[in-house]
Protein backbone atom coordinates (compact mmCIF):
# COMPACT_ATOMS: atom_id res chain seq x y z
CA UNK A 1 0.00 0.00 0.00
CA UNK A 2 3.05 2.07 0.89
CA UNK A 3 4.49 1.76 -2.13
CA UNK A 4 1.39 2.52 -4.05
CA UNK A 5 0.83 5.89 -2.34
CA UNK A 6 4.22 6.78 -3.12
CA UNK A 7 3.49 6.31 -6.88
CA UNK A 8 0.56 8.51 -6.38
CA UNK A 9 2.39 11.06 -4.87
CA UNK A 10 5.09 11.17 -7.44
CA UNK A 11 2.60 11.22 -10.18
CA UNK A 12 1.69 14.31 -8.50
CA UNK A 13 5.03 15.96 -8.31
CA UNK A 14 5.74 14.92 -12.32
CA UNK A 15 2.33 16.72 -13.29
CA UNK A 16 3.09 19.84 -11.57
CA UNK A 17 6.90 20.26 -12.94
CA UNK A 18 5.97 18.45 -16.17
CA UNK A 19 3.63 19.37 -18.87
CA UNK A 20 4.04 16.57 -20.60
CA UNK A 21 5.97 13.09 -20.51
CA UNK A 22 6.21 10.95 -23.65
CA UNK A 23 7.12 7.48 -23.50
CA UNK A 24 8.74 6.31 -26.75
CA UNK A 25 9.86 2.79 -26.90
CA UNK A 26 7.29 1.29 -24.16
CA UNK A 27 6.14 -1.69 -25.97
CA UNK A 28 9.63 -3.13 -25.81
CA UNK A 29 9.53 -3.26 -22.33
CA UNK A 30 9.15 -6.63 -20.75
CA UNK A 31 5.54 -7.24 -18.79
CA UNK A 32 7.06 -9.38 -16.53
CA UNK A 33 10.73 -10.86 -15.18
CA UNK A 34 13.70 -9.82 -14.37
CA UNK A 35 15.07 -6.24 -16.59
CA UNK A 36 17.47 -4.11 -16.39
CA UNK A 37 17.34 -0.77 -17.26
CA UNK A 38 20.28 1.55 -17.97
CA UNK A 39 19.87 5.13 -17.86
CA UNK A 40 22.33 7.90 -19.18
CA UNK A 41 20.97 10.37 -16.60
CA UNK A 42 21.69 13.92 -15.34
CA UNK A 43 19.96 13.79 -12.39
CA UNK A 44 19.53 10.30 -10.99
CA UNK A 45 16.07 11.61 -8.97
CA UNK A 46 14.26 12.54 -12.31
CA UNK A 47 14.72 9.40 -13.71
CA UNK A 48 13.65 7.51 -10.64
CA UNK A 49 10.46 9.37 -10.82
CA UNK A 50 9.37 9.33 -14.32
CA UNK A 51 10.84 5.61 -14.66
CA UNK A 52 8.48 5.03 -11.53
CA UNK A 53 5.77 7.16 -12.61
CA UNK A 54 5.64 5.83 -16.21
CA UNK A 55 6.30 2.27 -16.41
CA UNK A 56 3.24 -0.45 -15.68
CA UNK A 57 4.76 -2.65 -13.41
CA UNK A 58 7.09 -1.87 -10.33
CA UNK A 59 10.51 -1.23 -10.09
CA UNK A 60 13.67 -1.14 -8.06
CA UNK A 61 16.62 0.60 -8.65
CA UNK A 62 20.18 0.48 -7.16
CA UNK A 63 21.16 2.78 -4.76
CA UNK A 64 24.46 3.06 -3.38
CA UNK A 65 24.59 1.32 0.00
CA UNK A 66 25.37 4.46 2.29
CA UNK A 67 22.26 6.65 0.95
CA UNK A 68 20.57 4.47 3.06
CA UNK A 69 21.15 5.94 5.71
CA UNK A 70 20.19 9.46 5.01
CA UNK A 71 17.36 10.57 6.57
CA UNK A 72 14.92 10.78 3.50
CA UNK A 73 16.78 9.19 1.00
CA UNK A 74 17.23 6.30 2.81
CA UNK A 75 13.09 6.20 3.83
CA UNK A 76 12.15 6.47 0.41
CA UNK A 77 14.42 3.99 -1.30
CA UNK A 78 13.42 1.75 1.06
CA UNK A 79 9.98 2.45 0.38
CA UNK A 80 10.87 1.49 -3.63
CA UNK A 81 12.71 -1.24 -2.90
CA UNK A 82 15.55 -0.22 -3.62
CA UNK A 83 18.78 -2.86 -4.33
CA UNK A 84 21.84 -1.60 -2.30
CA UNK A 85 25.42 -1.66 -3.43
CA UNK A 86 28.07 -1.34 -1.90
CA UNK A 87 30.44 1.30 -3.72
CA UNK A 88 34.19 0.34 -3.82
CA UNK A 89 34.91 4.58 -3.57
CA UNK A 90 32.52 4.04 -0.68
CA UNK A 91 34.84 1.54 1.73
CA UNK A 92 37.94 2.36 0.37
CA UNK A 93 40.78 3.17 3.28
CA UNK A 94 44.29 5.07 3.36
CA UNK A 95 46.80 2.82 2.08
CA UNK A 96 49.69 2.15 4.18
CA UNK A 97 53.53 2.43 3.32
CA UNK A 98 55.29 4.75 1.01
CA UNK A 99 55.20 5.66 -2.69
CA UNK A 100 58.96 6.37 -4.26
CA UNK A 101 59.55 7.28 -7.80
CA UNK A 102 62.52 6.87 -9.51
CA UNK A 103 63.73 9.00 -12.62
CA UNK A 104 65.81 6.63 -15.10
CA UNK A 105 68.13 8.55 -17.28
CA UNK A 106 68.70 7.35 -20.26
CA UNK A 107 72.59 6.86 -21.47
CA UNK A 108 73.76 8.80 -24.28
CA UNK A 109 75.34 6.53 -27.22
CA UNK A 110 78.59 7.76 -28.56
Amino acid sequence: ILYTLLIWCLQIVVNTFFRTVKRVGHENFPKSGPTIVVANHSNQFVDAILLQTHCQRPISFLIAEKSLHRPVIGHLARLMKSVPVVRRRDVAVRGLGTIVAFKIEQQQQQ
